[in-house]
């Protein structure tokens, strides 16, 4: 038998689908495409449409959600997966073979009962237009509109139902198990729903008619088709709002139909009625599987509202409290974390220090309407200072990246718009928030160094043609000398279980030998920009406390300075530097040097201390590419493959 599922999934193209959709763009990363926003957690760069795997994930959600289109349709409707290829075929013309609500293609005991329903319903719905005075009704006293009225096909009983389903011949046994038609007491039969109401279609989250209750103006009727007769388990009018990720309730029908006429809002619920347990139980269920985006007021009307309460109980200082509103609203969103005594805020993928500074103040300014120049505020500060010291992850600054070497788990930091780690452990990669994880680990970011994107499904032997066809194939060095330098790039996330021997990488050669392009295209990858400099010692001791890698250029015997050679045995040795610590009248400061040197110069070196611990590559013009493209081309295809380069590298990891 034909299975439909594969069928929908090979003839659907994934990219176009999802932008039909969503409403989004895309753009190109490697063989993959990236939306412009999450349509499910709201987040930037971090939705990935995988074509020739058919496949999409978001590494942001908090449920890792990914998988084909059938399952994108799931989530973003909140159906079952047979309602989701009914959805699917229907918009690209495709007939199912299995026509059945289960893939194993069961068959649906109420398919009558439904035909029956939307028979009803467009009965209902031809009499309440063909009554004037039951059609001015809706549209003057309770003003809704036609386009509203047709939407939810309200309808008006005028007492003939049986009539008009016996002339669709029906079967009256189907017709009195459907519970709109009833026997008299002493023999015949009539309409359940009496005459002259108004009749409201209740919907599943498929768009099926599944139940029906009325209005009565005059107050005489105010009932609705008994449990017994109802086709399934819907609890609310207008169940097709759970489709999305925010809902508003109402009380009944006419609120409903009220709001849906303005704006054509559609994410609106009836309760009708009391609330009931059944309906309480649904919305924690709801919310539980994630299809609920959780909605705050914005923090300065929230501000105002605490302000407001504290002014009409004659409270005047309330400062206190908005801190704590302050703090809740912060934490509930992001998450504070601290370092030794600074206290910092993970909020909307971005971390800020609490604290005089700009980036902090102009978010107070947004979020909560509070001028930091205001004494109002330096207290309200002091309280989140508080409350974050007290309730936030207590981390340790770890440079740019962390070993632990008990759990053999490496964390790198990214360096991207999502704040992202990648923690390393046993050859597999998981993406964590800096700072704001159970780990406990804050990186520093390295300023220099371009943004990576982890690319989950990248193909590791594509990375690794691409870093041989862009840049080993290109060094004018001999080959063992050329991967050579290979593993010393991939040795970057291995870089604190080599302590004591990192030892230091020289490029020689001629003027013209091409070792500084050399360096530049390792650069490229490492950094994602140049990074060859001619620098101080003090400005390559800062680079190298953060930074992977720090690349000298022409540093001849004339620049080998006292100075230069302990910052070169230093950074080759993993010894500690050790300066005063300007901020306390006593005691020292240790930085780690975690980078590893490559240099460039014309001259060897002939401190013995330095050759016993650099290995000299020799570059020659013989062994340049014959078929150079040329530094622009290769700058250009390093940068757009990184994120897939160093896929292939960051994996090298032993498991």
């Amino acid at each position: 038998m034909k299975d439909d599922f594969e069928a929908i999934k090979n003839q659907v193209d994934i990219t176009n689908e999802i932008t039909r959709r969503t409403g989004g763009t895309v753009k190109k990363v490697g063989k993959a495409y990236d939306l412009s926003q999450c349509p499910f957690c709201s987040g930037h760069d971090c939705f990935r449409i995988y074509p020739d795997t058919r496949s999409w994930n978001c590494h942001q959600c908090g449920d890792k959600t990914g998988g084909s289109i059938i399952d994108f349709v799931i989530k973003e409707k909140g159906c079952s997966p047979h309602e989701a290829l009914v959805d699917l075929a229907q918009a690209h013309n495709y007939e199912l073979w299995n026509h059945g609500p289960d893939h194993d293609g069961d068959q649906d005991e109420n398919s009558t009962g439904k035909l029956i329903f939307e028979a009803a319903a467009n009965y209902y719905a031809k009499v309440l237009y063909s009554t004037p005075r039951a059609l001015e009704y809706q549209r003057k006293v309770q003003s809704h509109s036609d386009q509203t009225l047709k939407e939810f096909r309200v309808g008006h009983t005028d007492g003939k139902l049986l009539a008009e389903l016996q002339k669709q011949n029906f079967s009256m046994e189907d017709i009195l198990n459907s519970g709109l038609v009833v026997p008299y007491k002493k023999g015949g039969y009539h309409d359940f729903f009496g005459w002259n109401v108004y009749i409201y279609p209740h919907k599943d989250k498929a768009g099926k008619i599944y139940h029906f209750s009325v209005k009565d103006p005059r107050k005489k009727y105010n009932y609705q088709l008994p449990s017994k007769h109802r086709l399934n388990d819907a609890l609310f009018f207008n169940m097709k709002a759970f489709n999305g990720n925010q809902v508003v309730l109402v009380e009944g029908e006419n609120d409903l139909l009220s709001v849906y006429g303005k704006g054509n809002f559609t994410q609106a619920a009836a309760v009708i009625g009391q609330i009931s347990d059944k309906q309480i139980q649904y919305l924690k269920e709801w919310v539980k599987k994630g299809q609920a985006k959780p909605y705050f007021k914005p923090l300065s009307k929230i501000i105002r509202m605490v302000k407001a309460m504290f002014q009409e109980a004659k409270i005047n200082n309330c400062t206190n409290e908005i801190g704590e509103v302050v703090f809740d609203y912060f934490n509930r969103l992001g998450g504070f974390f601290v370092n030794g005594e600074n206290c910092r805020l993970f909020y909307e993928n971005a971390i800020y220090e609490l604290g005089n500074n700009i980036a902090f103040k102009s978010l107070l300014y947004r979020t909560a309407s509070l001028n930091y120049a205001d004494n109002g505020t330096k207290s309200i500060l002091e309280v989140l200072r508080a409350k974050a010291y007290q309730d936030g992850k207590h981390t340790t600054t770890m440079g740019w990246i962390h070993t632990n070497e008990i759990e053999e788990i490496i964390y790198y930091d990214l360096n991207n718009e999502q704040n992202n780690i990648a923690r390393i452990h046993a050859g597999s990669i998981e993406l964590i928030q800096n700072g704001a994880n159970d780990d406990r680990v804050l990186l520093e970011t390295t300023p220099r160094m371009e943004p990576i994107h982890y690319l989950p499904d990248a193909n590791i032997q594509e990375g690794m043609e691409k870093y041989k066809e862009t840049i080993l194939d290109n060094l004018a060095c001999n080959e063992s000398n050329k991967y050579y330098i290979a593993a010393r790039v991939m040795n970057t996330p291995l870089l604190e279980f080599v302590t004591t021997a990192r030892g230091i990488t020289k490029l020689s050669g001629d003027q013209g030998a091409a070792k500084s392009f050399a360096a530049r295209l390792n650069s490229y990858l490492i950094m994602g920009s140049d990074c060859v400099s001619m620098g101080s010692v003090a400005s390559y001791r800062s680079e190298a406390v953060k930074s992977p890698v720090v690349i000298p250029d022409n540093l001849e015997k004339a620049d080998r300075t006292k100075d230069m050679v302990n910052f070169l045995l230093v950074s080759a040795t993993g010894a500690m530097n050790q300066k005063r610590d300007s901020n306390t009248n006593s005691g020292n400061v240790y930085e780690e040097n975690k980078t590893q040197v490559i240099t460039t110069s014309i001259e060897p070196f002939t401190e013995s201390e330095l050759i016993s611990r650099t290995i000299d590559i020799h570059f020659k013009r013989e062994f340049q590419n014959k078929e150079f493209p040329g530094e622009t081309l290769l700058k250009t295809e390093i940068k757009k493959n990184r994120d897939l380069i160093w896929k292939f590298y960051s994996l090298n990891v032993p498991s």
